[in-house]
């Protein structure tokens, strides 16, 4: 009699295993029967939670490109041309739209990009000239509330010298003098500012943005001086 009872009991189980891989996880095993069928469902959750992560991840938005802000197309030889069907980037125009307005003056020292979402010094020249690389990241990393007209109640370590990216994400690749928005809130905007960029072929050199003509270059760290600004924020 027990025989045919654990019989019946094995069968009972290995019935819920098949039933349990056909319907899902929806259905638990009950606890007495084998660790096999809890095991099952415990895999089965995983596999359900590890699809779901990949489905986010495969959902999250690559990063955006915004346009360059040129819409003007130019010949060979500097002349203005009609930009339909030329391929050029002001017919193109490929990239993120600006918003409008492009930046926001938050009254506190700071500038808010509403592109890129970061948080710029309003003065670009409030250390009053040019300074060395390793000067200028000293600067970025110690600046806090009080300094250069902020009241922003920032502390020390909330600033850093901006990527090369970043600084040429402020580029309006039509304007000039300073390559800059139209309508833009900054100050004392000037020529050529460090990035916190090294260049990588020569890394006695880093990366600096010219705000007055948009070009990106580098320079000897130690006996080049470049303005600095600094900035905030950023993923």
């Amino acid at each position: 009699m027990k025989r045919l009872f654990l019989m019946f009991f094995v069968l009972l189980c290995y019935g819920i295993i098949a039933f349990l891989l056909w319907t899902g996880p929806a259905y638990a095993p009950p606890p007495g029967c084998s660790p096999i069928a809890q095991n099952l469902a415990a895999c089965q959750g995983d596999l359900d939670a590890c699809e779901g992560d990949l489905a986010a991840c495969e959902a999250q938005p690559a990063a955006a490109v915004p346009q360059t802000g040129q819409t003007t197309c130019w010949d060979s030889d500097g002349n203005d041309i009609a930009c339909a069907g030329t391929g050029q980037d002001g017919d193109i125009q490929a990239g993120v739209e600006w918003p409008d307005p492009r930046f926001k003056d938050n009254m506190d020292g700071t500038i808010t990009d509403n592109l890129t979402g970061l948080i710029w010094l309003k003065d670009a020249n409030c250390l009053g000239g040019t300074r060395t690389w390793q000067q200028a990241l000293d600067f970025a990393n110690g600046l806090e509330d009080g300094e250069c007209d902020l009241t922003d109640s920032s502390m020390e370590g909330n600033w850093y010298l901006p990527n090369r990216n970043q600084l040429t994400s402020l580029l309006d690749l039509e304007k000039f003098l300073p390559a800059l928005p139209a309508g833009h809130p900054f100050m004392n905007v000037m020529s050529a500012y460090w990035s916190s960029t090294t260049d990588a072929p020569f890394p006695d050199l880093a990366w600096w943005v010219g705000l007055d003509g948009g070009l990106p270059f580098f320079s000897d760290k130690k006996d080049t001086s470049r303005f600095v600004t600094a900035v905030r924020g950023g993923p």
